[in-house]
């Protein structure tokens, strides 16, 4: 097996101007488990034995075992959704606009 390289671009803007390209790359040998592609990461507890992640669970044990970035989350977009709901939760479920999310479920017979 060959090892790959996993290349992730990060742009850093400022006022919608790109000002600088920090380039980060990552080995690992990658496996075709099951059909899915994994890479073999050398586990924190012991470093003689591995463990099968996928791309994302690489770039977490990637920035994890930096010192820097001690931390990792796998969110994608979850974050974002939470933070928009809590904003518009007044909007979203206004009290004063009658059978809003009513459906047939909710009306008792």
């Amino acid at each position: 097996m060959n090892k790959q390289a996993i290349h992730a671009s990060f742009y850093i803007r400022t006022e919608y101007v790109v000002t600088a390209v920090l380039q980060v790359v990552v080995e690992a040998q990658r496996y075709n488990i099951d059909s899915r592609p994994l890479y073999a990461v050398p586990s924190h507890d012991n470093p003689d034995t591995f463990n099968f992640v996928s791309v994302e669970g690489l770039a977490m044990h990637h920035y994890s075992a930096a010192e820097s970035w001690p931390c990792a989350v796998h969110a994608e977009k979850s974050t974002f959704s939470l933070l928009f709901c809590l904003l518009m939760w007044d909007t979203i479920f206004c009290p004063g606009v009658p059978n809003v999310f009513r459906t047939k479920l909710q009306v008792r017979f």
